[in-house]
């Protein structure tokens, strides 16, 4: 049987050394474990079940005269909700974020699962980005243009799923951007996926050595090369025009060249 000592006495417990000596780092059983690999592993896992959310973690904002920010429900339903509301006018916006200690070079992935109640006239994006300029002005979003993508709003490294109802392209897709010699913008549509009105959705973010991928219910959507590789604040946020209720729970994870 383990013990301290036996678990002590190892080279690099609960890292990926320690799970090489019985299964290949690629097996489906080390893939299951990557969430417990304290060492060599960052990962934040965040279903919202407490009363208070957890601002060491998470800020959160909106446009500065209307709407709700994204708060746990006050009264707490079974595996936890974070809900935000936008105020009736165009331009209102609630998002949330983390602080800025992810990076691409670190393979950084983000997952969130989450449903709006109105998706008539809305721009939402969801992923990765660096600092914006703002949080609480009428735009808001690192994607100026999801037709001809754009960065803006301080913004320079971005991977991004997106969707702007207002523009040519209603349908979602996955933009990249950074700030590194030859990484210019660029978008993969992501086919006729759109959100479903009060029905949950999960979008995940991940990049690895040098790809990025979108991926929407499971299913990889899109793939770029090109991905930015500095410093990420993550962001979810949501930009609609008209009052919404937004709702969900989020994963955040990073691994790979740094080490405890």
């Amino acid at each position: 049987m383990a013990s301290g000592k036996t678990y002590g006495n190892q080279i690099r417990p609960s890292g990926q050394q320690n799970v090489d000596g019985f299964t290949s780092s690629d097996s489906p059983l080390a893939k299951f474990l990557y969430p417990l690999r304290w060492r060599d592993t960052v990962f934040i896992n965040d279903d919202f079940t407490g009363a208070v959310l957890d601002t060491t973690k998470w800020v959160i904002a909106k446009i500065a005269s209307n709407g709700t920010n994204f708060i746990p429900n006050s009264t707490q339903i079974p595996n936890g909700i974070l809900t935000g509301v936008t105020g009736a006018v165009a331009g209102d916006h609630v998002n949330i974020r983390s602080g800025t200690s992810w990076a691409g070079d670190y393979n950084c992935g983000m997952e969130i699962r989450w449903k709006v109640d109105n998706n008539v006239a809305m721009q939402w994006e969801t992923g990765f980005n660096d600092p914006m300029t703002s949080y609480t002005s009428t735009a808001t979003s690192a994607i100026n243009d999801i037709d001809t993508p754009t960065i803006t709003n301080g913004t320079t490294d971005v991977a991004l799923i997106g969707m702007d109802t207002q523009q040519t392209l209603t349908t979602m897709a996955f933009i990249t951007d950074g700030s590194t010699t030859n990484m210019n913008s660029t978008k993969t549509n992501l086919g006729t996926r759109t959100p479903t009105n009060a029905t949950y959705m999960t979008c995940r973010v991940q990049l690895a050595d040098g790809l990025g991928s979108g991926v929407f219910g499971g299913v990889r959507v899109g793939q770029q090369q090109r991905t930015p590789g500095v410093g990420f604040s993550r962001c979810a946020h949501r930009l609609p025009d008209q009052g919404r209720r937004v709702t969900g729970g989020a994963v955040l994870h990073g691994s790979g060249h740094h080490h405890r």
